[in-house]
């Protein structure tokens, strides 16, 4: 039996809602691998997630489902904790000891988690786990935290560039591969009169992630290896001069770019407003709710600079909280790990998979979205983390991000704020 929870606490199974053909393939997928007569593991375990949109939560109930038919002794009750109060939801749990069994660790969160105490050490079990080696060194090496691993990758994010390949077909554009490309094009695509815009910026919610990737490919690094600031001032002024100037110089993005975020990026894209954004292929169900892959949009790996490339491969993973049923813990843990459960939870949603194995099927290879994500998964690349990152990044960074968008100051100020502020953010 599998339990839905809200944030609120009232108890709810999720309803069985299957949408279109996603919905199709994944209520016609098998059910379990035939253990369920022998398993040995039972008893409640709690997690903990941010899912909240439809396809997030239909993928989460098949995987449920699927669970629950391979370990029919185990209750697991899922609880949706929104994003912004993730963190300190369990800050509180770690306090009061009302910890979940598992919850969800991204990867800028995992050094902040485990310094507190939230996260339990799981490498003996991963290591001997028999799809260990299914996932990638650097896959690893983001869960992996003084030398312990803290999750197994459930599924991945993998940045590329959606363009609208029907406004670049009549312009007889091709998709950029470096920033002066991709400066010209953001131009080329504009015409403000029409409410048309190249760029999709997005400077609002989690606007500074995106900020620090483009930073980076432009020599930006953070932290040396002692874990000391190491910013090189003219490498930051030089990517920021460029970002912000694809608004303050070239009016290349819309007006309310400061303020937009997740929704207001996705949804001018779609609707016609922008010709570029920059997403990870968890959006694109969202766009393919108002445009036709293929015909009205295609994906491509993001622009690299002096630096390298921008895009990124960051997983998300599932992490042991609590130790009081270890056992079914780490089962549910290790089924967000197989490869049949990677690719149906892309199907209802998009986000990709972290297994090496299961980028191979032909579900993949064969979809115009999807290939070139696995051209940029296969750089692999991951996320910057450090600890103090979720608080710099919403302190510090996008705030000083925001203040050049809007006007209120120069380039060279907010460089500065930066980096004294990284410097106040990792003491």
């Amino acid at each position: 039996m599998i339990q839905q929870r809200t944030g609120t606490g009232a108890t709810r199974r999720h309803s069985r809602l299957m949408v279109g053909t996603l919905g199709a393939v994944l209520a016609t997928a098998s059910l379990g691998i035939g253990v369920a007569a022998q398993d040995p593991i039972s008893g409640d375990i709690t997690y903990w997630h941010h899912f909240t949109e439809e396809n997030e939560m239909l993928g989460l109930e098949h995987a449920e489902s699927v669970f629950e038919a391979d370990h029919p002794g185990v209750t697991v009750t899922s609880e949706t904790v929104p994003n912004p109060d993730y963190m300190t939801k369990i800050v509180t749990a770690v306090q009061s000891g009302q910890r979940p069994d598992t919850a969800m660790v991204s990867v800028d969160r995992l050094a902040d988690m485990v310094e507190m105490g939230a996260l339990l050490p799981i490498t003996d079990r991963v290591k001997a786990w028999e799809h260990y080696d299914a996932f990638s060194p650097a896959i690893w090496d983001a869960i992996t935290y003084q030398g312990e691993i803290y999750g197994i990758p459930a599924f991945s994010f993998v940045d590329v560039m959606f363009y609208r390949s029907d406004w670049f077909a009549e312009q007889g554009l091709t998709p950029p591969t470096d920033w002066d490309d991709f400066q010209a094009t953001a131009i080329a695509l504009t015409d403000a009169s029409q409410g048309r815009y190249g760029f999709a910026l997005r400077g609002g919610p989690g606007g500074a992630g995106w900020a620090m990737k483009v930073l980076e490919s432009f020599g930006v690094q953070w932290l040396d290896e002692s874990g000391q600031p190491a910013i090189d001032r003219d490498a930051l002024i030089a990517g920021l001069a460029f970002y912000t100037g694809l608004a303050t110089e070239h009016g290349a993005v819309p007006p309310s770019t400061a303020g937009d975020g997740y929704t207001e990026t996705v949804t001018s894209f779609k609707t016609g407003g922008t010709g570029i954004l920059f997403q990870s292929t968890g959006a694109l169900a969202d766009i393919s709710s108002g445009l036709t892959a293929g015909e009205q949009f295609l994906s491509a790996p993001m622009p690299s600079g002096p630096g390298g490339p921008s895009g990124r491969l960051s997983a998300l993973y599932n992490g042991m909280m609590s130790d009081a049923n270890a056992d079914a813990a780490w089962e549910w843990l290790a089924h967000w790990g197989r490869d049949d459960a990677q690719i149906d939870f892309m199907k209802a949603t998009g986000y990709f998979p972290p297994s090496t194995s299961a980028q191979q099927d032909p579900f993949i290879a064969n979809d115009p979205i999807m290939a070139p994500a696995a051209e940029a998964a296969a750089a692999g690349i991951p996320e910057t983390q450090f600890a103090g990152l979720p608080g710099f990044q919403a302190d510090v960074l996008l705030p000083a991000l925001q203040e050049v968008l809007t006007g209120q100051k120069s380039v060279e100020q907010a460089a500065d704020e930066i980096i004294a502020g990284l410097a106040d953010a990792v003491e």
